[in-house]
């Protein structure tokens, strides 16, 4: 499903993180899930942080959605970095912008 949204909407606002599961947190911001963060294997022995951004639509500002970290915190910091460039493209639109959740 989608939505459109003023982007102005997400200015300002905080990350939050809710636990989904183990490792797994869904990231919500102004309320609308953003995207998600986990922790997963990489190889046989290396274990890191995957982030995604879903709730945006991105290809307009042609971003890459998803990344890795070491650690969460550095997870967390991949994404909103992200997601504040979408939405400082957003706002530079003037317009609405598609959300999926």
């Amino acid at each position: 499903m989608h939505y459109r949204f003023e982007p102005d909407i997400f200015s300002g606002q905080p990350m939050h993180l809710t636990r989904s599961a183990d490792d797994d947190y869904r990231v919500t911001i102004a309320g609308h899930t953003a995207g998600r963060i986990f922790r997963t294997m990489r190889g046989s022995h290396r274990c890191i942080w995957f982030w995604t951004v879903t709730g945006p639509y991105l290809p307009g500002a042609r971003l890459t959605g998803s990344g890795d970290a070491d650690d969460l915190q550095g997870a967390k910091i991949a994404f909103r970095a992200t997601f504040d460039s979408w939405l400082a493209w957003a706002i530079r639109r003037n317009a609405p912008v598609t959300w999926y959740e």
